[in-house]
């Protein structure tokens, strides 16, 4: 049980460790992500440092908002380095 916690506590820290790094390679600014993908302060910083899991849905709001597929945010070694030009 407690491996499993464990395991929980780091998927939810390399998660928000990639929607900031993505977030602020794309140079979207935390007001603009909050916005976009319909969140609040609180769980973008909780997020973002690991802190909050969650769900689903708002996972794939954060995936959708940041162009990029949630596998990749997930994803303990990132591919993506740079974002191409986007028109928003």
């Amino acid at each position: 049980m407690a491996a499993e916690l464990k395991q929980c506590q780091s998927i939810s820290k390399v998660f928000g460790e990639n929607v900031r790094r993505y977030r602020e390679l794309a140079h979207i600014s935390r007001f603009q992500f909050k916005a976009e993908a319909m969140l609040d302060d609180r769980q973008i910083r909780d997020i973002e440092n690991g802190t909050h899991n969650p769900t689903l849905l708002t996972m794939e709001r954060i995936a959708d908002t940041l162009c990029i597929p949630l596998s990749e945010l997930l994803s303990e070694t990132p591919e993506h380095t740079t974002f191409s030009l986007s028109v928003y």
